[in-house]
């Protein structure tokens, strides 16, 4: 049997009511030379039984793992880990696909080899699957320029060899997974966006982005770690830490340090001048921490 150009990755856990239109938008892709991975990480309802029903409908391109509650981002990772295919695409079971989205995503990629990932516009739709609002990104440029609101999980078409390199999702994330393939995504390699909406995003009471403060906590970690990260090699090759405009009385206390080779004068003050004091004179000067 050949291998398939394209994977799609479905993560399900206890999704079974959404699983049957999620299976059918990919049974009902125009674009044929698929294959799909389905991961289902411990359903208790009838999500097994669905995944059966439709063994025989996909024939030969229908994979299926059961995993033991590790989570989305490990068993998306367990799921592409297993394909041979050139490119990935997730699908999570309470969403669903344009009839044309593989079709439209694989041949962008094709067409263009410097683009490593595309993603597209987007409707969400209520629990029921009516649609509420049309989705519309930003140009790929404004996005990098962000590095603040990733494409959905789901939907983004990419490389296999990339999420490789990137060593694939961070599964120590409960939440914000996403947003962190994003940015280590986008830091090594490019995307590109079709504004065209192609996925379908459906929210519900159960969806694992409801639940507002432990994505933003975890958003906010996935920041601070990017930036370390970015910072790490920037400052490690800098000669000048900080320049820090400092009193040389009323209380400041200087102190030296010996970092790895580096020294470092720094300054703290328990006497804030007044707003209108101003550092003027003698009184005024800078310290400068350099190699």
């Amino acid at each position: 049997m050949s291998i398939a150009k394209v994977a799609v990755v479905v993560t399900a856990h206890n999704y079974g009511q959404f699983l049957r239109k999620c299976l059918n938008s990919v049974l009902n892709q125009t674009y044929k030379d698929y294959e799909i991975i389905v991961v289902d990480d411990a359903s208790t309802d009838e999500t097994p039984q669905i995944i059966e029903e439709f063994r025989e409908k996909f024939g030969g391109k229908l994979k299926t793992i059961r995993t033991n509650s590790i989570g989305l981002a490990a068993a998306s990772n367990v799921g592409i880990e297993i394909s041979d295919a050139d490119y990935i695409v997730r699908l999570d079971a309470d969403d669903w696909f344009d009839e044309n989205l593989l079709l439209i995503e694989s041949h962008y990629l094709d067409t263009h080899p410097e683009t490593d990932m595309v993603y597209s516009d987007y409707y969400t739709t209520d629990a029921n699957g009516n649609i509420v609002e049309h989705f519309r990104y930003m140009r790929a440029n404004d996005e990098l320029k962000l590095l603040d609101r990733s494409p959905l999980a789901s939907g983004a078409m990419y490389k296999k060899a990339c999420w490789a390199e990137l060593s694939g999702y961070n599964s120590e994330l409960r939440y914000q997974e996403d947003f962190d393939y994003w940015i280590r995504f986008v830091n090594r390699f490019n995307v590109a966006c079709i504004n065209l909406p192609l996925y379908y995003y459906r929210r519900h009471g159960t969806t694992m982005s409801s639940n507002t403060k432990a994505k933003l906590a975890a958003r906010r970690k996935v920041k601070a770690d990017f930036v370390e990260y970015k910072l790490k090699n920037i400052l490690s090759n800098q000669k000048t830490i900080a320049i820090i405009p400092a009193r040389s009385s009323d209380g400041l206390a200087l102190k030296q340090r010996n970092r790895g080779g580096r020294k470092t004068i720094w300054g703290r003050s328990s006497v804030h001048p007044p707003r209108n004091a101003g550092w003027q004179g003698s009184n005024r000067k800078s310290l400068i921490a350099r190699t």
